[in-house]
């Protein structure tokens, strides 16, 4: 009983510091239901709130994407990077992330842009969309092979052609370039033949 009144008590004092957004009559709808043990009426006000949020959110995202079009637009990659990067922080999409990848790519930011390219990977695996995959995966090994890691590097790589052969072809001009930056990290670790065979 205790434990159900301090839940009340605190559900009312969230209702009361979200009160401007909804309203006060609705307010005290949400408080009277909760008076007699309804949790749904506070449940619908506080998914009104969530539901105006994520607009608000995917607005900003929006917003700040656009900001990267300009900069980059204006070659001003660095800015580019710094405002697709925010814009991957509110809407973590494969656009916005992948966005954020390449521009901090770019600007040398490697560390920065592993990181980046793991979330890339991990969210074109969760829409499924195997092109996309594809693309995370390349671009991922792109950065490890900057970043000496060519062992990983060659491995995602050879998985990113193998993901794209499946999904676009191999007389898609990505995997064209997919199998050059297997060629350019086999190269790399030294195995020449192999190398000149990829390109």
């Amino acid at each position: 009983m205790i434990k159900a009144q301090n839940r009340i008590r605190d559900l009312e004092a969230l209702l009361a510091r979200v009160g401007n957004a909804v309203g006060h009559e609705r307010i005290e709808q949400a408080r009277a239901a909760l008076a007699h043990g309804d949790y749904s009426v506070a449940d619908a006000l506080f998914a009104d709130i969530e539901a105006r949020a994520e607009l608000e959110v995917q607005s900003a995202a929006n917003a700040v994407y656009g900001r990267g079009e300009v900069a980059e637009a204006e070659v001003r990659w660095s800015d580019a990077a710094v405002f697709y990067r925010k814009a991957a922080r509110l809407d973590p999409s494969f656009r916005t992330l992948s966005k954020a990848h390449e521009f901090t790519y770019w600007i040398g930011d490697y560390e920065r842009a592993l990181m980046l390219g793991q979330e890339l990977v991990d969210v074109a695996q969760e829409e499924g969309d195997m092109a996309n995959l594809a693309s995370a995966k390349n671009h991922h090994a792109v950065t490890l092979h900057a970043l000496q890691r060519l062992d990983e590097a060659e491995r995602l790589s050879r998985d990113a052609l193998q993901t794209a052969g499946k999904s676009i072809g191999e007389t898609h001009p990505d995997f064209a370039d997919y199998t050059n930056n297997l060629g350019s990290i086999v190269e790399a670790r030294g195995f020449l033949s192999t190398a000149e065979t990829l390109y």
